[in-house]
């Protein structure tokens, strides 16, 4: 479990584990509508993800840090196929 948005709540791990397991990069992308029908791409710095496991945790809780200050701005344009906004106990 990460913080977002001042809640406790459970991301998705598997792009972190691949590329863990892989070496790859994650390229943090991200979309926003803008007026006038159109998009705007924010291409955020990238990062790696080390060998072990909380590794994948220090990269789930990068990308939170890194898509946080998008959902506070565009809070309307948000969406999720997961409820992971439930109330988890983590440990």
């Amino acid at each position: 479990c990460t913080r977002l948005a001042g809640k406790t709540v459970r991301l998705p791990v598997g792009p972190f584990e691949l590329a863990r397991r892989t070496g790859a990069i994650i390229v943090p992308v991200l979309t926003t509508r803008e007026p006038g029908n159109r998009l705007r791409l924010h291409v955020e710095e990238p990062f790696g993800v080390g060998a072990d496991g909380e590794e994948v945790r220090a990269g789930v809780e990068r990308w939170a840090s890194i898509l946080e200050p998008y959902l506070r701005r565009y809070p309307e344009q948000w969406t999720v196929a997961e409820d992971f906004w439930q109330v988890h106990r983590c440990g």
